[in-house]
């Protein structure tokens, strides 16, 4: 299923039968899989992209494909990337084995306490404009700076590379 034409059919199914071509030669389910009584669902697709069991390397179409098959508009990707790509795309940075046992005992700590914070917040235990910069205060004290001196130490690291 990893060719083009095995995606399509793990799918789509089977062109004339499940799916068919539109006007303009995108693959588009038939009209009985798009009409299904609720919507198209599992019903509707027992003979497509159905193959369970055991292990399946599992390939997916594009996103834009595969929203043209339910009827959907594309996405107009290309127009409007340049606005919200990031100019440099930055690699995971390697932590030496001393800074990956102090993150990870400070991540789990900021997590725990980002978890509790927001259900203080959320249920107005804590007033947003009145207690943010308690909270940010500590965060700092869970080791958020800490953390972000430690990423600051990888990233030099890496640029002098």
């Amino acid at each position: 299923f990893y060719s083009p034409e095995g995606q399509i059919f793990a799918y789509l199914g089977e062109e004339g039968v499940t799916y068919e071509l539109d006007e303009e030669g995108r693959m588009v389910y038939v009209e009985e899989i798009l009409t299904y009584q609720n919507g198209p669902q599992l019903g509707a697709f027992q003979w497509v992209d159905n193959v369970y069991g055991g292990y399946f390397p599992y390939a997916e179409l594009d996103q834009e494909i595969r929203d043209v098959a339910f009827g959907k508009e594309p996405v107009i990707y290309e127009d409007v990337k340049e606005e919200y790509m990031p100019k440099y795309m930055l690699p995971h940075f390697m932590a030496t084995e001393e800074e990956a046992a102090e993150m990870s005992t400070i991540s789990t700590d900021i997590s725990t306490f980002v978890e509790q914070s927001r259900v203080k917040f959320v249920t107005g235990e804590w007033d947003l404009a009145q207690d943010w910069d308690n909270y940010v205060a500590q965060l700092d004290r869970v080791g958020a700076q800490r953390l972000l001196e430690i990423r600051r130490q990888q990233f030099d690291r890496f640029m002098a590379e």
